[in-house]
């Protein structure tokens, strides 16, 4: 959608806005009561984080419902108000699963449960009309009563809850929740706008008290203007929404705290201005707008360690937010290029200390103890009340920290398990003159009553260093928008003249890219840095066609992958030099734990190499490049091997299985990513094994998988498989592969000469290899 097809809309764009306002507040608010009600449980807390899918929410949802009963695995709840509590959290639970399209055992009914808590709170239910025994409890009561009212306009039910949300002076007087007055104006706006009964009026009463001098200081004043810019939209009013929002930044700019209540609170403000802006046809100031609202998302994620933790409920709200804030940069031309740039770099970067710990990585005792110490600081920055100078302190230790694990093991692994922030300058220069081309798919904040879905955006940089970004129209390639693999797996059947090539081509390719390709040939090809994610891991690029007469990607450009954009370096990839370690396993060579699964055809490759004989029961050789010594068998298994010597380059054939860090190859022993990154590899690797070099982004999780632990610890390039390949076509082009190493061509290079060798045959014979570098 264009500029000027957003701001001719009129009434429609308006109220599109207003709902889309809602909804963003809706997923930032329960996913920060969510985030505490996870925390909450303590100890047991970190276990939740830790696990996949539903089972977060569930295990601390059980956990809640037995703190309320007074079970043995929580803190008793001796008080009224306390069980009410713990039932509260278990609602916040329920209702943020539901909010993206998940029902949480034990809270698949968080109405009801927010009823019962405010059952078990009845002398707080009616608000603060009583004597002072409880006042201390006042403001439990108040809040609930607002989850609930939320709860209630979720599930449809905005009559009810829009009479709840109407309290007078009395209710709020003296219970010292009268910051939540804010809270409960915007309820009853929210319903009006639900039951299209037109704008909700601004109580007087309201009006009068955040216009006073007593919460003239009070951040919450802010979600007042809020209010009023829901209250504004809904009324086709742009431009007095544009102004009420410039107060509510000019009021938290004043007198905001650094809590991430407010963090939170900011970015609802600033995004919800960003989207007027956009209507309003202000670009550039939108882009600003915009641009803040990434830095704050980028604090909050520092903060609260989010990233590690991928299934918590802040860190899938804030890959919605990514999703929100690329799409806002995509309709704003070159005013949001460098930020839709900034934003796809920094929703891949990751953080997976904790990931890696929770795994138990074998990682030997200094790398050990300083992801320990990372995890100990982030853990006590998620503090709220910590003092500032407290704050700063931890924050100068994991800088130094990360200064540590870059020289214990490498920049890649530091950058991977504290992310620096994205810098548009220093990615443009480690480009060095070639084209970078990064995809990504970002969830976007659904609005009420619609499910959510995931967009694809594309980020372009030219050889001069200019940026493009935008929405990738999926129109016309339906498997751009399966959330399964099984369309990029089918691709693997697809003959070299199939149209599946050119549509994907034409959708993923911008103009731009190729008009450059254009102008390339195979022998000056043009540079470029291909991103993927999701899965278009699973997607042979080099077979991608870039012109009506069925040329391929390959054919015009010198293509290399990388995990993300913060993992390029303004290295080339050089001729391999030193002897080789290779490792090719016949399947004669299975184990008997895996019978038949542990080898594959290798026949080409050991000519290659210059191996002849027969095979040998223990697969290791060491060969020299240059073929004039005869290979020497190795009777080591190969991590011993690759510890006693250095080699220029590692070449392994042989069957994989896994993702993830259990990954793993079988030598015929076997060898999982984990245990790769405790190892140290040369700048070359060959990994002719199925799936060897697929970066697991699935659902938003770290890279991870054997080609990222070998780029961490040494590799400069990595060849390997992105999907199940053919042994016998693998076979012969890692063979072709291995002869142009030998005579003396890149790693990267070598494999894309091998490619252009059998490029007018099906893409499975030559294109599910693909080269990844840093």
């Amino acid at each position: 959608m264009t500029r000027g097809e957003v701001v001719d809309s009129g009434a429609d764009a308006c109220h599109d806005l207003a709902r889309r306002l809602v909804s963003r507040d809706d997923l930032l608010q329960l996913a920060l009561e969510s985030e505490d009600a996870v925390g909450i449980v303590g100890s047991r807390g970190d276990a939740c984080r830790s696990t996949s899918g539903t089972e977060v929410f569930e295990a601390a949802v059980s956990l809640h419902r037995q703190g309320a009963m007074g079970g043995a695995d929580v803190e008793r709840a001796s008080t009224d108000t306390s069980r009410g509590q713990f039932l509260a959290n278990a609602a916040s639970i329920g209702r943020f699963g539901l909010l993206l399209g998940l029902s949480v055992r034990g809270a698949d009914d968080p109405t009801a449960l927010y009823a019962r808590a405010l059952a078990e709170m009845r002398p707080l239910r009616d608000g603060p009309r009583r004597g002072s025994a409880d006042r201390e409890d006042l403001p439990i009561g108040v809040r609930t009563t607002r989850m609930y009212i939320r709860s209630l306009r979720l599930d449809g039910r905005e009559t009810e809850a829009a009479a709840l949300a109407a309290q007078d002076d009395a209710y709020f007087h003296g219970s010292g929740a009268e910051q939540y007055r804010g809270a409960f104006a915007f309820e009853a706006a929210a319903c009006a706008l639900a039951l299209a009964s037109g704008p909700s009026p601004i109580a007087r009463n309201d009006a009068e008290f955040w216009c006073s001098e007593r919460s003239a200081r009070w951040p919450s004043r802010a979600r007042y203007h809020l209010t009023l810019a829901l209250t504004a939209l809904a009324s086709s009013n742009a431009r007095r929404a544009e102004q009420h929002l410039t107060h509510a930044a000019g009021h938290l700019r004043e007198h905001g705290t650094s809590s991430t209540w407010c963090t939170v609170l900011w970015l609802s403000v600033l995004l919800a201005y960003a989207d007027v802006l956009v209507l309003r046809d202000a670009p550039e100031a939108a882009g600003a707008a915009t641009s803040e609202a990434l830095e704050r998302v980028e604090s909050l994620r520092s903060r609260w360690n989010v990233v590690s933790r991928s299934k918590s409920p802040l860190s899938v709200a804030i890959r919605s937010l990514y999703g929100d804030i690329a799409r806002i940069a995509a309709q704003l031309g070159p005013y949001g290029a460098s930020l839709g740039l900034r934003v796809t770099a920094s929703a891949k970067q990751t953080g997976f200390a904790a990931l890696l710990r929770a795994e138990r990585v074998d990682l030997d005792d200094r790398v050990a103890g300083i992801l320990d110490d990372i995890l100990v600081a982030e853990q006590r920055l998620e503090d709220d009340e910590l003092w500032e100078e407290d704050r700063t302190r931890l924050r100068v230790e994991l800088r130094e920290l990360r200064d540590e694990l870059q020289k214990t093991i490498s920049p890649l692994l530091a950058d991977l398990v504290l992310p620096a922030q994205v810098s548009v300058a220093q990615i443009i220069e480690a480009l060095d003159g070639r084209c970078y081309l990064d995809v990504v798919r970002l969830p976007l904040i659904a609005q009420p009553g619609h499910r959510g879905h995931r967009a694809w955006f594309r980020t372009f940089v030219g050889i001069d260093g200019s940026v493009e970004f935008e929405q990738v129209d999926t129109g016309e390639v339906p498997e751009l928008d399966a959330e399964g693999t099984d369309g990029m797996r089918a691709l693997r059947f697809a003959h070299r003249d199939d149209r599946r090539w050119r549509r994907l081509g034409a959708a993923l390719l911008p103009p731009t890219l190729c008009g450059l390709l254009a102008s390339a040939t195979r022998q000056r090809p043009l540079p470029l840095v291909v991103s993927s994610h999701d899965l278009l891991l699973f997607l042979p690029w080099a077979a991608l066609v870039v012109d009506d007469v069925s040329t391929a990607l390959v054919e015009r450009a010198m293509l290399a992958q990388v995990p993300a954009a913060s993992c390029i370096v303004a290295e080339d990839v050089l001729s391999v030099t030193g002897p080789a370690l290779v490792c090719l396993v016949a399947p004669l060579q299975a184990t008997p734990q895996r019978p038949g699964r542990s080898g594959v055809q290798i026949d080409r490759e050991r000519e290659a190499w210059g191996i002849d004989g027969p095979i040998a029961e223990h697969p290791l050789r060491r060969c020299e490049l240059d073929g004039r010594t005869p290979p020497t068998a190795l009777g080591s298994g190969f991590a011993e091997a690759l510890g006693r010597e250095e080699y220029g380059v590692v070449h392994i054939a042989a069957h994989g299985s896994g993702s993830g860090l259990q990954q793993e190859m079988f030598l015929p022993e076997s060898l999982s990513a984990a245990r790769a990154m405790t190892m140290r590899w040369p700048a070359a690797v060959l990994l002719a094994v199925c799936h060897a070099g697929r970066l697991a982004h699935a659902t938003d999780v770290e890279p991870l998988g054997l080609a990222l632990a070998v780029l961490v610890t040494g590799a400069r390039c990595v060849v390997g498989g992105i999907q199940d390949v053919d042994d016998a076509a693998t076979g012969t082009l890692a063979a072709a592969v291995v002869f142009r190493l030998r005579a003396g061509y890149p790693l990267d290079r070598a494999l894309r000469e091998a490619q252009l060798q059998l490029v007018d045959r099906r893409p499975l014979d030559w294109a599910f290899l693909a080269a990844l570098v840093r």
